[in-house]
């Protein structure tokens, strides 16, 4: 069932490639060149948003010469930036998941930009905002108490230890994220859904999504590593974007696969 799901939410993409470029390309450039012209305001270079900040690049002073403890030169444009990145981010997500979920559950065809009005992305907004503070609050509990259970273990296994770790905690993150998240796309078409009721839902599929939880670590890492011959040039930074592109939207036909069987009864057809 895991595997079926997987498989009908890559075809979802696949055969719907035209629809999902258009789902996400428009929304995606308008977030490039907001942030592309921010940067410029704040002199900050913002290839700096895909790698660790090297402050030497946003200005010749690099560090405060004045003394130790001062804070590098540039930092504070360079966290204003990545602040208003990451908070643009979360919209253009959001424009482009509720367009996708109403285009595969309402049948609602995208346009070359697709629309906002009408469209509940402020409510989209919110209700991702609420699960991510929900999530986090949970997880630092987890975080903290499998890292005292653990914590000899994983000094003895070294990066072993610390990647099956990661792996643990990415597979529990999984699994209650799309135990939880059906919210999302119940408010992209209209409908209001709790956290609690989308964990009811999905309570017959439990071990299926533990399943797909683990297939989708699988996908991310073995797309990842399309990147690796290419260094750190152009051209692994071109292809990471696509892979990055390429799972986010199986991520959304997945959370959409899962509504449509779980709550609106739908078979898993191609």
């Amino acid at each position: 069932m895991s595997v079926n799901i997987m498989r009908h939410a890559i075809l979802m993409v696949l055969n719907n490639l035209a629809d999902a470029l258009r789902a996400s390309l428009g929304p995606i450039m308008i977030g490039v060149v907001a942030v592309v012209a921010i940067a410029a305001v704040l002199n900050v270079n913002p290839m700096l948003l895909f790698a660790p900040p090297d402050f030497g690049m946003m200005d010749p002073g690099a560090m405060d010469p004045s003394g130790m403890g001062q804070m590098p030169q540039g930092y504070p444009q360079f966290a204003l930036l990545a602040l208003i990145s990451a908070v643009w981010s979360l919209v253009i997500f959001s424009w482009v998941s509720v367009t996708w979920h109403r285009f595969i559950l309402l049948e609602e065809y995208p346009g070359s930009l697709p629309a906002i009005a009408d469209r509940p992305i402020w409510a989209y907004i919110r209700k991702s905002l609420w699960l991510a503070i929900l999530i986090i609050l949970v997880f630092i509990p987890i975080i903290l108490l499998l890292s005292l259970a653990l914590g000899p273990m994983l000094a003895i296994l070294g990066q072993f230890g610390a990647l099956a770790f990661s792996l643990v905690l990415g597979l529990i993150f999984g699994y209650v994220w799309l135990r939880w998240s059906l919210i999302l796309p119940a408010v992209a078409v209209g409908r209001q859904m709790t956290v609690s009721e989308s964990w009811q839902a999905t309570k017959p599929m439990s071990g299926t999504i533990w399943g797909v939880a683990f297939l989708l670590i699988l996908l991310n890492f073995v797309l990842g590593l399309i990147t690796l011959p290419f260094g750190a040039s152009l051209v692994a930074l071109l292809l990471a974007q696509i892979v990055n592109w390429f799972t986010l939207m199986v991520g959304m036909s997945v959370l959409t696969t899962l509504y449509g069987n779980v709550v609106e009864k739908r078979p898993l057809a191609e």
